[in-house]
């Protein structure tokens, strides 16, 4: 009941001295710059494109339906096709001995990247509320049945109050 009393009021901060930490796996870039903007009650550590290499398979890792607009078969084949001519691009010019760091430069936000995150619950709580909305980014509201589902397994009480803003 203090915890809930707590999750209404605006004296919330003592839903800081809990904190999650996700692994994020094969996300696009452009829903980490989203998530970075959070930047209060948050820590990020983010696989370097300065040092990794990619190669052509990063194409098949992202998710078609983050897309919404190429819903055609004819689509999705120019689609996909100008995606791995960017990753090929980029392995053309690192062949050619432009470091790593300088041909990333090519490749786009949709690239699939690894991140480690550490949210306080009061961040996480603020961040999901306007990210699980009917609105987000289809990426967005798939991470969001992911956390939402991790942090029932630690507690039920603790993802019932994970609400979209417009349910509140």
């Amino acid at each position: 009941d203090a915890f809930k009393d707590t999750c209404k009021s605006k004296l919330d901060s003592p839903l800081e001295f809990a904190s999650f930490n996700f692994y994020w796996e094969d996300v696009p870039i452009f829903l980490l710059r989203e998530l970075i903007r959070h930047r209060v009650g948050t820590s990020f550590a983010e696989q370097s494109l300065r040092f990794a290499v990619l190669d052509e398979n990063i194409v098949d890792k992202f998710d078609p339906n983050f897309a919404k607009s190429v819903d055609t078969p004819e689509k999705k084949k120019e689609y996909f096709d100008t995606l791995r001519l960017l990753v090929k691009q980029y392995k053309n010019l690192i062949d050619m001995g432009i470091e790593v760091q300088d041909a990333r430069n090519v490749l786009g936000v949709w690239v699939p990247t690894h991140i480690t995150t550490g949210f306080t619950y009061r961040a996480l709580r603020d961040i999901l509320s306007l990210r699980q909305s009917s609105q987000a980014h289809s990426c967005w509201q798939d991470a969001v049945k992911q956390i939402k589902a991790l942090v029932k397994e630690v507690d039920p009480i603790l993802e019932e109050e994970l609400k979209d803003t417009c349910a509140m």
